[in-house]
C-alpha cells in the first residue's frame, strides 16, 4: 500500500498519441515552409528592386541630371555592397540568426527605395541604391539558413531551387510590371508602390519568421556560433581550400553576364 501510495503521488506522465504527433509535426512542417516562403518572397522582392533601375533610365537621367556613366554609377552601387558582403552574410546568419538580419535587410531595402524615390540629389540617390544592395544581400543566403532550420535536408535542394526561380521571375516580371507602372504612374509613384509592398512584407515577416522552433528546439545545424571568430576559422578553412576557388571562378563567370546585361542593359 505504501508502495502504491508513492506511485500515486508522482505527477502523471503526458503520454502524446499518435494523432497528436502526426498533428504537430505537420503544424511544425507548414511553419516552416510559411517561414521559408516569406524568406522567398522578400528575394523576389529584392530582385524586382535591383532590376528597376534598368526601365527607369531615362527618368533617372532626368531627375538626377545625369549622364549615362553617371547612371552607370547610380545603378552599379548596389553591387558595389552587394558583392563584398556575399563573403560575410553565411558568417553573420550563422552567428545571429537568419530572423535579426532578414528584418533589418528588409528594413533597409525599404528605407533605400524611399530615399532614392524622394529626392532630386544624386548623393541621396546613391545612398538609398547602397541600402537596397546592403539588404539584398541577405535575402538569399537567409532562405537557405531557414530552411536549415526548419525543414528536413531532403527538402533543401527543392526550396533552393524554388526560390531561386522565384527571384528571377522577379526579374522577368519586374521589367514588364514596372514599365507599364511608370508609363502610367511616373517612376517616383512606381516606386513608392514598391515600399508599400516591401512595408507589408516587413510587417509579415516581423510576425511569422523565427530562428527555430517555437518549442526552443532548434536543429543542430541551425544553431548560433558563439563568436565571429568561430565564423571566421571557418571562412578561412574554405579559403585554403583549392576546389571552392575552382566553383568560385565557374560560378563568378556565369553570373557576370546575367548582372551586366540581363539585370541592367
Amino acid at each position: 500500500m505504501q508502495n502504491d501510495a508513492s506511485i500515486s503521488s508522482y505527477p502523471e506522465a503526458t503520454v502524446s498519441s499518435p494523432v497528436e504527433v502526426l498533428s504537430s509535426s505537420r503544424a511544425v512542417a507548414l511553419q516552416g515552409w510559411l517561414i521559408c516562403g516569406l524568406a522567398a518572397l522578400f528575394y523576389f522582392y529584392e530582385y524586382l528592386l535591383r532590376v528597376s533601375p534598368a526601365v527607369m533610365s531615362s527618368e533617372l537621367m532626368l531627375n538626377y541630371h545625369i549622364s549615362a556613366t553617371g547612371f552607370g554609377l547610380l545603378s552599379g552601387v548596389y553591387m558595389y555592397i552587394y558583392s563584398p558582403l556575399q563573403l560575410f552574410v553565411g558568417l553573420m546568419m550563422d552567428r545571429y540568426g537568419p530572423r535579426v538580419l532578414l528584418l533589418n535587410a528588409c528594413a533597409a531595402c525599404v528605407i533605400g527605395t524611399y530615399l532614392f524615390a524622394s529626392t532630386h540629389s544624386l548623393m541621396i540617390g546613391i545612398a538609398g541604391r547602397f541600402l537596397v544592395g546592403f539588404g539584398s544581400a541577405f535575402a538569399f543566403v537567409g532562405v537557405l539558413k531557414l530552411a536549415i532550420i526548419w525543414l528536413p535536408p531532403k527538402r533543401f535542394a527543392i526550396v533552393s531551387g524554388m526560390a531561386m526561380a522565384l527571384g528571377k521571375i522577379g526579374g522577368l516580371t519586374g521589367v514588364n510590371l514596372i514599365t507599364a507602372l511608370v508609363a502610367r504612374f511616373g517612376w517616383q509613384a512606381t516606386c513608392y508602390y514598391a515600399v508599400a509592398f516591401g512595408s507589408v512584407l516587413l510587417l509579415a515577416m516581423i510576425y511569422f519568421i523565427e530562428d527555430g522552433f517555437k518549442s526552443g528546439h532548434s536543429a543542430s545545424t541551425g544553431q548560433q556560433v558563439s563568436s565571429m571568430t568561430k565564423a571566421f576559422s571557418g571562412l578561412i578553412a574554405i579559403v585554403k581550400t583549392k576546389q571552392m576557388w575552382v566553383s568560385g571562378a565557374i560560378g563568378c563567370l556565369l553570373y557576370l553576364p546575367t548582372v551586366v546585361f540581363a539585370d541592367l542593359w
